[in-house]
């Protein structure tokens, strides 16, 4: 037997990358076409960016829908993803979207002031607009974890939001890495372009997907009934 194993070619490998994340791309571009829709006919205005904030409630369920069968599909690769998708989001969607309201509701002062609908000579946004900053990333960050979770268990509703605590308390790497993918995407959809955060977003959910393997193993491991 020889002592070499046989290597992949480079291309091989880069073809393995290119392949799930293309798919998945394209999958997370076509679930989020209404989204896209809205953002790119829509311009500025206070009825509008009501719109516009009534337009993003699905995404909780879309998000969650997404990440379930993303990490399917790097597991297996098998086609169906549409079929898939739409079997998870009737059976998850409603409990996703409840997962996602706290969230949602916080998008709305933060949406329309990084707009420019808020007018910023108001003494008063000094102080509040920071503060719903501030809590807006803790509940992006957690609701990052509450996603993934929600994709792959069911829990009653308070025990997403403790077990997302406790995750990140136990995984430290895998905190770090959600609040940094959190910062670019929370970066790039309030100060750049929502728009541009949904195109972007496959690129995000892949990594997302990979670096909270151990998340869902330590959930598994203490909560889920061998």
């Amino acid at each position: 037997m020889s002592k070499h194993q046989p290597q992949t070619p480079l291309a091989q490998n880069i073809v393995n990358w290119l392949y799930p994340i293309t798919v998945l791309g394209l999958f997370t571009i076509t679930v989020e076409a209404p989204l896209l829709a809205a953002l790119l006919l829509l311009k500025t205005s206070w009825l509008k960016v009501l719109l516009v904030w009534l337009f993003l409630l699905p995404v909780g369920p879309v998000a969650t829908t997404a990440i379930a069968i993303a990490g399917r599909f790097l597991r297996t690769q098998t086609p169906g993803l549409y079929l898939d998708a739409w079997r998870f989001m009737r059976q998850h969607g409603s409990e996703a979207l409840r997962l996602w309201l706290p969230t949602w509701i916080f998008s709305l002062p933060l949406w329309a002031y990084s707009q420019g609908v808020l007018s910023a000579s108001n003494r008063w946004l000094f102080v509040l607009i920071p503060l719903l900053f501030v809590i807006a990333l803790l509940l992006l960050l957690l609701q990052t974890a509450v996603w993934m979770i929600n994709a792959n268990f069911t829990f009653p509703y308070w025990d997403y939001w403790r077990l997302a605590i406790g995750g990140f308390s136990a995984k430290k790497l895998t905190f770090f890495a959600n609040l940094l993918l959190t910062l670019i995407g929370f970066a790039i959809g309030a100060w750049f372009s929502p728009l541009l955060l949904i195109v972007l977003s496959s690129c995000l959910l892949v990594p997302m997907v990979a670096l909270d393997q151990p998340l869902l193993a330590w959930v598994k491991a203490n909560f889920i009934k061998k």
